[in-house]
């Protein structure tokens, strides 16, 4: 089975007005970049992603009714799940733009440039991508 982990090289959780500009990101073994819960004002251009193990970029939300208990069992890691989005606690109007995203998915077969889930509003433009 499939299974998406909220990390990566760069890795936002509860942000605003972030911007990731200019860099290269090459030969990681996971996720490159990581926006989670809530996210506001992120930019995310004119960086290069190569030779990456898992997705180039991944937004993952939460929405409110039930609560997950941390990996140990014992610690809520804040994760939730059901059909109220109304928390905001969501990534929201995240612009990727201008990047250039190649041979992604090294070592997970079922990854892409962009991935994203209980996320809305993002904008997605004027990317080149290839061998993924």
């Amino acid at each position: 089975d499939w299974s998406l982990h909220r990390s990566g090289a760069i890795s936002m959780d509860n942000v605003d007005n972030v911007s990731v500009v200019q860099n290269v990101l090459t030969r990681l073994d996971g996720n490159a970049i990581s926006v989670n819960r809530y996210a506001r004002n992120v930019v995310i251009s004119r960086n290069e992603i190569v030779w990456n193990g898992d997705n180039a970029v991944s937004m993952w939300g939460d929405t409110a009714g039930i609560e997950f208990p941390g990996e140990d069992g014992d610690d809520d890691d804040g994760t939730s799940m059901g059909f109220d989005g109304t928390t905001g606690t969501q990534p929201r109007g995240v612009v990727f733009s201008q990047n250039l995203v190649h041979e992604v998915g090294i070592f997970e077969k079922q990854s892409s440039m962009w991935f994203q889930a209980k996320s809305c509003s993002n904008v997605v433009e004027k990317n080149i991508f290839f061998n993924g």
